[in-house]
């Protein structure tokens, strides 16, 4: 704030820090205008422009850290049930492109290891003879 110890004691403060502040507030207003409503009341208490940016970050990291571990569990638990093959597969597709848009990918080969374990028993042959290949099929192949 001050350049000096005489600017202190006089109270006189350096114009760049000045400056700085007026910009980091307008900056802190437009990000702050940009956040909806409903979470507003999560960054008033917040002073900086990088304040509010780093509690965004952490907010964000955490809605898709929680995403993807619903998305993860709901993969590990999936069956086949009653939907058609087709639907299970596009399920698992839809799934598996939810956990690749925020960040967090799941191994191809991951992938067609679920589709084989949730498929039920009457699916044992087409399993069998997927796990004897040595090549890695796609899901559109299986």
């Amino acid at each position: 704030v001050y350049l000096t110890d005489a600017d202190r004691t006089s109270g006189s403060e350096n114009p760049a820090y000045t400056e700085w502040e007026e910009q980091d507030s307008l900056l802190c207003t437009w990000i702050l205008s940009t956040i909806s409503s409903s979470l507003l009341s999560r960054f008033v208490r917040l002073r900086h422009s990088w304040q509010v940016w780093e509690e965004i970050h952490n907010y964000c990291f955490t809605q898709m850290r929680t995403r993807s571990r619903q998305l993860r569990s709901e993969l590990r638990s999936i069956t086949k049930g009653s939907r058609s093959i087709a639907d299970f597969i596009a399920r698992i597709r839809t799934i598996s492109e939810s956990l690749m848009s925020i960040g967090d990918p799941i191994a191809h080969r991951d992938l067609i290891e679920v589709v084989l374990e949730a498929l039920p028993e009457e699916f044992n042959p087409i399993v069998a003879s997927v796990n004897s290949q040595t090549v890695i099929i796609s899901l559109d192949e299986l």
